[in-house]
């Protein structure tokens, strides 16, 4: 069976053999390749908490008579809808369903911030605030690229001595960090992980 890559995935395959210095006329480990690629992909995901493409959330928050709601994922790139409903039915005809103007609220690209402006607070309620918007980069930042590709070679290297901490090589001993990802990637990935507040 032919192994697909993820589409979301933040690499080519091609881009992948070219680290390894495999030449793209050679299939021959392509399935082995594309299946470590993805593997890759999603330890990185789980390591950051948000996968980094561009995606368009739908989130509900619990109102608490304040102006701002913190979003769940970031950098925003635009905010399609806000919707205040303590009946939570989020229908514009139906009262007390309140749908916000886009020049009643700001948002902070960067931190996931929603800011209400002129005064306006978000009702007291559970679950009564509905946000559709979109997050993430349009082009995955290079330095996440590259530390999901030397993931994946970590990974490749690996193969077959998963869980070991050392193995002897050619007569001299090598060493494996215990972390499931090594510092030197998890530096690369870090400025894009997401921190509990």
């Amino acid at each position: 069976m032919t192994a697909v890559l993820d589409t979301n995935c933040w690499s080519t395959l091609a881009d992948f053999k070219e680290h390894l210095d495999i030449d793209s006329s050679d299939t021959s480990k392509d399935n082995f390749l594309t299946n470590i690629l993805n593997a890759a992909y999603k330890a990185a995901v789980n390591y950051i908490g948000q996968d980094l493409n561009a995606t368009a959330y739908t989130e509900y928050h619990d109102g608490d008579d304040s102006d701002t709601i913190l979003l769940d994922n970031y950098p925003i790139i635009s905010v399609e809808t806000v919707f205040d409903d303590t009946d939570r039915l989020f229908d514009p005809t139906n009262y007390p369903s309140t749908i916000f103007d886009s020049d009643d609220y700001a948002f902070y690209a960067n931190t996931g911030k929603l800011r209400l402006l002129a005064g306006f607070t978000f009702t007291g309620g559970v679950q009564n605030i509905q946000v559709r918007y979109t997050a993430g980069y349009l082009d995955v930042p290079y330095d996440a690229v590259r530390g999901l590709i030397l993931l994946a070679a970590y990974y490749a290297q690996r193969a077959g001595s998963e869980g070991r901490t050392n193995e002897t090589l050619g007569g001299r001993s090598v060493g494996y960090e215990a972390q499931p990802i090594p510092l030197y990637i998890r530096q690369l990935l870090l400025p894009y992980k997401k921190f509990s507040t």
